[in-house]
């Protein structure tokens, strides 16, 4: 038999074209450095040039002893670093950080050394650009140069903080977060005004570059491909954790890191319950599963609502319900176009259920559609599953939702017993466009028809990898 061998060579070239096509497809599922770079001189540029601004990633909270909850960066802190570790800081100073005798505006503060409990390496970000304007220093410099760069400013720079208060029960004090911040800075840099940095970040945030726009469009599919599983799968019987877990797994076996907010699986009256999240109650024959969920993919977390029966097909009355549902949620995508006003995209989803709720006698008046949809229809998604931005015209670049719906409680005695505890909800995200929008979750059926027949094919192990 003669032998077969291969070269060094030739083994070396399957490397370099291995790790060149590696290489190839983390560039189009990351942000790259040189965006995070721009997003730091932009925010530079808006401050004061005596000015500092500090963001911290946050810190872990534990769940219990040793062990602590699954660590998530500060959004704002990750929008301008794409630095996922715990206990970093970020300054920014338009006159310049000086830094082992070089002045540079912008320093990055990150613990050194290797996490034996996690097995993490410290440090780990997006690779510098050429131009190097961002310094990587160790966190233990921190403190002092913290303490020399506020002494001399003129300004400083902080998100907002968390909303909310800590209480003591022993006392029945309550210590709010803001107040007690602000008041324990004044009182080591009494001449340093505290200004927020959130409205400009938002402002930013809001606008979507095209790589973020590709990660968003990444975490809907794999959440739309999920839940078309979750819909073949679906029987009577199961209880809501049984759907949630097949759900989850289709987004880890599709590349998801995560969940990007809890998994919302309402069954029967559940699916009146807004942001019910316990699914734990078992599904009965013939009622509707209201699921709103998102894979969060490199950060960016889509947000999906879809409600199907669990028998595989809609009753007369849950028919009726869902195309109302369905015409709101077309008619204001529709309407949705740079220069339209938020508050008009909302006004036609309302009006449009408003509209089929008094044809089906169930409100005597337009204005009562607030009984039966109690929240608004759109919020901007990305780095948070409510981002931040405003909410005045669409503009080119925002990812939106749209998410019409009805909710009648089983109380409802004004209400024919047939429409007595449904809920529904329909929720897209969309893509507003220079001529006007994308709809980025159509993988995903919405018509009774197109949800009828997907229940009818073969669920669990049927995900497939693209």
């Amino acid at each position: 038999m003669r032998k077969f061998s291969i070269s060094s060579t030739f083994l070396f070239g399957l490397y370099l074209l291995f790790t060149a096509l590696i290489s190839a497809l983390d560039a189009r599922e990351k942000i790259t450095a040189a965006e995070y770079q721009q997003r730091r001189d932009k925010v530079v540029s808006l401050m004061d040039n005596q000015s500092v601004a500090l963001l911290s990633s946050g810190t872990t909270k534990a769940r219990a002893g040793d062990l602590n909850f699954p660590f998530y960066p500060d959004p704002n802190f990750y929008y301008l670093t794409g630095c996922k570790d715990a206990g970093a800081f970020l300054l920014l100073a338009p006159q310049g950080i000086k830094i082992e005798g070089a002045a540079a505006t912008q320093v990055l503060f990150l613990a050194s050394g290797y996490n034996a409990y996690t097995g993490d390496l410290r440090g780990e970000v997006p690779v510098l650009d050429s131009s190097g304007a961002m310094v990587i220093a160790d966190k233990k410099h921190f403190d002092e140069i913290r303490h020399q760069v506020l002494s001399r400013a003129d300004a400083l720079y902080v998100p907002a903080w968390p909303q909310g208060f800590l209480h003591d029960p022993i006392s029945d004090k309550r210590f709010f977060i803001e107040r007690e911040a602000k008041k324990a800075i004044k009182e080591k840099y009494s001449q340093l005004p505290i200004k927020s940095i959130s409205a400009p970040l938002a402002q930013m945030r809001q606008l979507k570059s095209e790589q973020e726009i590709a990660l968003l469009k990444q975490a809907a599919s794999i959440t739309s491909r999920a839940l078309c599983e979750v819909m073949r799968s679906a029987e009577t019987g199961m209880y809501e954790y049984d759907l949630q877990a097949i759900l989850e797994y289709a987004f880890k076996r599709l590349g998801a890191e995560d969940v990007g907010f809890n998994s919302i699986v309402g069954s029967g009256p559940n699916a009146i319950i807004l942001h019910y999240d316990k699914n734990r109650r078992c599904i009965e024959a013939g009622e509707l599963v209201l699921m709103d969920v998102g894979a969060q993919y490199e950060g960016y977390g889509a947000d999906i609502t879809r409600t199907f029966p669990v028998s595989g097909r809609f009753s007369p009355a849950q028919r009726e319900l869902y195309e109302i549902v369905l015409r709101a949620n077309r008619e204001a995508i529709q309407i949705m176009k740079p220069g339209v006003p938020f508050k008009e995209v909302e006004a036609k989803a309302a009006a449009v259920v408003a509209d089929g709720l008094q044809k089906l006698g169930i409100i005597p008046e337009a204005k009562a559609v607030k009984n039966y949809l109690p929240h608004g229809v759109s919020h901007h998604i990305g780095l948070e599953t409510h981002d931040a931005g405003e909410y005045k015209l669409l503009q080119a670049g925002m990812v939106i939702t749209m998410e019409p719906g009805i909710y009648i409680p089983v109380e409802s005695t004004d209400v024919d017993v047939k429409y007595r505890g449904i809920g529904i909800r329909i929720e897209d995200d969309i893509l507003i466009t220079p001529n006007g929008h994308e709809v980025i979750t159509d993988e995903v059926p919405r018509t009774i028809a197109e949800i009828e027949k997907l229940m009818k094919e073969k669920g669990l192990g049927q995900i497939r990898i693209r």
